[in-house]
Order: structure tokens, then C-alpha cells, then sequence
């Protein structure tokens, strides 16, 4: 059962203010949601502050004064640096925290995550999302889960003001495999697109 605070409500822990980060902040707070911010530009997390957001010094601060954590970062790297470690969301987290982690990396990353959460007792599912900038201000991602179902009924009020469509693809990794997918797919559409147009402006000029 996912903890909450005092009004009902899970209290929310913000990981990663890049360009998608800062603007999924926005959105929960917009909804809201009361968060706690923390990245390693303390900068970016302060801006936040004057809007009503605590900013943590640590992501263990963050875990141990949140319901649910979410986390954004650039890659396996830096999802494992707030991770792990005695600085770390898992060394601050309690039994009954969900873990929600919306960065791009790799389906062995998300399961390593999923176990080691797990033995604190702690629910832990990756979403890893389709779209940019745009579509994110709009609450317009597409978002592929990974993990216990039931976890992700739990997450869906929260997922849902990120993202227009939620897909459940089953057990913990699967979410980010998905989107791994998706990229590759976008990226075989990319290239057959310059190759045609190359194509056709070769018969252009042969025409001409």
C-alpha cells in the first residue's frame, strides 16, 4: 500500500531537472502536489522553492521526507549515482515508498533498481517516456511501464498528468526495453526518410 501525507495525498519527490524534468515539476505542482526537489545543480532545485517546493541537500533527504520518488536523469550512470550509495534514494527510502523512474536506460538497470528496491520492501516501476518538450508541457508523453501492475495502478493518477497514454508492458525492465524499441523504430524512419529524399533529388537532377 502506497504511504501518503496528511491530506490524502503522497507526498512527491522530484529527481532531475533537465529540459523534460524541469517541466514534469511544473506539471505535478501545477496538479497540486506538494514536491521535494533535489539535482546536483542546487540552483535549478532553489528556482523551485519560491513556488512552494522543499529542495533536499541529498536524495536520501528526499526519500526519507517523500510517499512516492520519481526520478528523470541522462542515463544508467546518473540514475545509479542517486540510486545507490549511502547518499542515495535507497538509503533514505522506508517500506511502503514507491519508486517511479522516468529516465531513458537500459532494461538492466531498471531491474537491478526493481530488486534492490524490493528487498526494503519498496514498489518500484520504470516509465520510461515517448515525446519532448512539447508534449510534455501539454501532458501529451507516451509512457511504457515496467513492474507489478498493481503498482502501476497505483502510480496511473500521477503518470496520467504526465502523459496522455499510459501502456502496462509487464513484469519490471519491460517499460524501458519498450522505449528502447520505439527509438530504434524512429531511428530506421529517420533514415529511410534522408535516403528517399536523396533518392529523389538524384532523380531531379537527372531529369534536369
Amino acid at each position: 500500500m502506497m504511504t501518503t501525507g496528511e491530506n490524502g495525498r503522497p507526498r512527491l519527490g522530484f529527481i532531475g531537472l533537465g529540459h523534460m524534468g524541469i517541466r514534469m515539476v511544473v506539471r505535478l505542482m501545477d496538479a497540486g502536489y506538494h514536491l521535494t526537489i533535489y539535482d546536483r545543480t542546487r540552483e535549478k532545485a532553489q528556482e523551485f522553492a519560491q513556488h512552494g517546493a522543499n529542495v533536499a541537500s541529498r536524495p536520501r533527504d528526499l526519500a526519507d521526507s517523500c510517499d512516492v520518488i520519481l526520478s528523470c536523469v541522462t542515463d544508467d550512470a546518473a540514475l545509479e549515482s542517486v540510486i545507490f550509495g549511502s547518499d542515495g534514494v535507497l538509503a533514505g527510502v522506508r517500506a511502503g515508498n514507491v519508486l517511479i523512474d522516468l529516465s531513458t536506460v537500459s532494461p538492466k538497470t531498471s531491474r537491478s533498481f526493481y530488486e534492490a528496491a524490493k528487498q526494503k520492501g519498496v514498489a518500484m516501476i520504470d516509465a520510461a517516456v515517448s515525446g519532448s518538450v512539447p508534449q510534455v508541457e501539454q501532458g501529451k508523453l507516451v509512457i511504457f511501464v515496467g513492474g507489478e501492475e498493481a503498482t502501476f495502478q497505483q502510480c496511473k493518477p500521477i503518470l496520467d498528468i504526465l502523459g496522455q497514454t499510459c501502456f502496462y508492458m509487464g513484469s519490471s525492465g519491460m517499460g524501458t526495453a519498450m522505449k528502447l524499441v520505439v527509438n530504434t523504430l524512429l531511428g530506421l524512419g529517420l533514415q529511410a526518410l534522408a535516403e528517399a529524399i536523396a533518392l529523389g533529388e538524384k532523380s531531379l537532377s537527372l531529369i534536369h
